[in-house]
């Protein structure tokens, strides 16, 4: 049915009083039926619906918005139950059968069971394309428990160790044998003697007070089938008791990717949920929803993908992605339709890449105010990262992400080009970035970079090399030292010390040095908020300063006048002490004639202007004072005026 058509005219009609709704329904055409809905209470229009044999189309009035959604859906999402109504239709039994495809006598009733069986049909058709495709899934490869205790949970293995005196005995969950061990510590990585994988120690003692070690970890198996790939995701769960191992395989949902459309999610629901609205109980049970589990760091099943990945996805190299740890493989091949030199950064195992640029442009669009600075569009990768083939090899084999890649280019910029063993010290671990535009090396740009008056980048405090030697010889391993580091240089620098003697540069011990500057600059700040205080008080006093009707008006000279007014009238205008001195804002002090020395009001003055006036305890003033205050104000205009 083409819209542009079909009449949207509303004729008027009588509203019964002992109907809340008219249903009139009319045959247009010879195969198309037009019902509209009035309602009486309101006396308007609110849907029309036009029926074919095939399909159904509704008006709403109310948002002017055509809808394809059942009527019954629609009366309860816009809290209009039809009922108590009456029926007004010339149509024919035999024209409203042929078109409905039902007996009911009562027009509405027949309308829902002729919208149902349509839905019906359409889920059926779509059930049968889904079972099809999944039909062709391969069988789970015979080898798979054994590829996820190695691969999946190859960093959840343990040795259980127990002391007899000098001997030290254990038992791997690896390779399942009993060994013997010279030295160990409890939680600690070590090798086991038999089967040569890395391990970690656990006290039989701890082990047992804890009852059972479980692991949960996900990974993906991708099958093709004639609709396109379908990414199958698995959540594997392997429960440890002493000498003791369980391991749990389950398929919680299934992806199928194609032809440059968003991924569609298949979860399996074992519900027999038919209401006459949803029909999940027919033929298997995997159903195309919005809500399927998924996890963007999973394992992929690699031995299968030569047979599996063919046709647009045979070079998309996850094939050559043995090595590669976890992946994003929805994003991947999500991305891979427009990105396809996306192969080149797998083969040359740039992983850690590989993963931010599949999150930088993905459906939820992670990363969308970040500038990745790569030219994705390029043929080859030494385009696309703008670097030659030596500084290609020290990226490889540091394995950058998005940020460390930026400061690697940041070295080569400034003329200090790191190698791969300074940028895996400069590493900061952890994903709590990858999500944001935080730019976690900025501190060590600041650290050895600046900017003169001309504009361009110079030297900072300490070269990127001299900044490694140093943060090794503080043994300092977490990722605040730069952050304090700056900091201590930067008080340094305001407190007029040489920044070219390395005794200042390098302290032996920075969290003590950082200590003692922040105590100096803090006594530095109160000398010089002295001096502008009594600067200031010159400078203004005889402005601020005068006396009316009994109240005399003072402006502070001195640190002290503002503790002690803060002590005596208990509010905070000792805070305020650096806005006065450096003229962000006025403090006066509103005393009684007869006896000055004594707090009485506090005002401050900005803009021409009594922001507020405070007694004991942020009291307001009398009505006496406020008047003196706004005559006070008047006088204190004039004088800025004239001034």
């Amino acid at each position: 049915m083409k819209k542009s058509k079909l009449s949207l005219k509303v004729e008027k009609i009588k509203f019964p009083k002992k109907y809340k709704y008219v249903i009139k329904g009319e045959l247009i055409t010879n195969k198309i039926l037009q019902v509209t809905i009035y309602s009486c209470k309101n006396k308007k229009v609110l849907y029309r619906l036009f029926i074919d044999e095939k399909e159904y189309i509704t008006y709403k009035y109310d948002s002017h918005k055509w809808s394809k959604a059942m009527l019954r859906n629609l009366e309860s999402r816009d809290c209009n139950a039809i009922t108590n109504y009456i029926v007004d239709t010339n149509i024919k039994a035999n024209d409203s059968k042929k078109i409905l495809g039902c007996q009911e006598e009562d027009l509405l009733i027949s309308i829902y069971e002729y919208q149902k069986q349509l839905k019906i049909k359409a889920y059926i058709k779509k059930r049968r394309a889904i079972d099809d495709m999944f039909e062709q899934l391969k069988p789970l490869p015979e080898d798979l428990n054994e590829w996820v205790i190695n691969k999946v949970f190859k960093d959840s293995n343990y040795i259980i160790y127990q002391k007899k005196g000098k001997k030290i005995s254990g038992y791997c969950t690896r390779c399942k044998k009993k060994i013997k061990l010279d030295d160990v510590k409890h939680n600690k990585k070590i090798v086991c003697p038999n089967c040569q994988t890395e391990v970690t120690a656990l006290s039989v003692g701890l082990w047992k007070r804890r009852n059972d070690v479980s692991n949960e970890k996900y990974f993906n198996i991708i099958n093709n089938t004639s609709k396109g790939l379908v990414v199958r995701v698995f959540e594997a769960i392997k429960d440890e008791t002493y000498q003791k191992q369980k391991l749990y395989i389950t398929e919680v949902s299934r992806f199928l990717v194609n032809e440059k459309k968003m991924p569609q999610g298949y979860r399996w629901c074992d519900k027999q949920y038919c209401n006459g609205y949803y029909y999940w109980s027919y033929g298997t049970n995997w159903h195309e929803r919005n809500d399927c589990l998924y996890h963007p760091s999973s394992y992929l099943y690699t031995d299968n993908l030569d047979e599996e990945l063919i046709d647009k996805y045979k070079y998309c190299g996850l094939n050559n992605a043995k090595n590669i740890g976890t992946i994003d493989v929805i994003r991947y091949l999500y991305n891979y339709q427009t990105k396809p030199i996306l192969e080149q950064f797998v083969k040359y195992e740039l992983y850690n890449l590989v993963n931010d640029i599949i999150l930088y442009q993905s459906r939820n669009k992670f990363f969308d105010s970040i500038d990745i600075d790569m030219n994705l569009k390029a043929d080859t990768l030494k385009k696309v990262l703008g670097l030659n083939k030596q500084q290609m090899k020290t990226i490889k084999q540091a394995n950058v992400d998005i940020y460390l890649l930026r400061l690697y280019k940041f070295s080569i910029k400034i003329n200090q080009e790191l190698d791969s063993k300074e940028l895996r010290y400069l590493h900061i671990k952890g994903n709590g970035y990858y999500y944001s535009n935080f730019y976690p090396y900025g501190n060590i740009e600041k650290l050895t970079s600046a900017i003169n008056e001309e504009g361009e980048i110079v030297r900072g405090y300490v070269t990127l090399k001299k900044l490694i030697m140093y943060k090794k010889k503080q043994k300092i391993t977490n990722d605040n030292f730069y952050i304090d580091y700056l900091d201590y240089l930067e008080e340094c620098k305001f407190l007029g010390y040489n920044m070219k003697s390395k005794s200042i540069l390098y302290p032996k011990n920075l969290m003590k040095a950082h200590e003692e500057t922040t105590k100096l600059i803090k006594i530095k700040e109160d000398e010089i908020t002295k001096e502008n205080l009594l600067k200031l008080h010159g400078a203004v006093a005889e402005i601020f300063q005068e006396e009316i009707k009994g109240y005399n008006f003072i402006f502070p000279r001195k640190i002290s006048d503002f503790i002690k007014e803060s002590e005596v009238l208990h509010h905070c205008v000792k805070s305020y002490v650096r806005s006065v001195a450096s003229g962000k804002t006025f403090i006066i002090f509103m005393r009684d004639k007869s006896n000055k020395d004594k707090p009485l009001y506090t005002i401050e003055f900005n803009n021409n202007r009594i922001v507020q006036i405070r007694g004991y305890k942020n009291s307001n003033p009398t009505e006496e004072a406020l008047n003196v205050a706004k005559k006070w104000l008047s006088n204190v205009n004039k004088k800025l005026n004239a001034a």
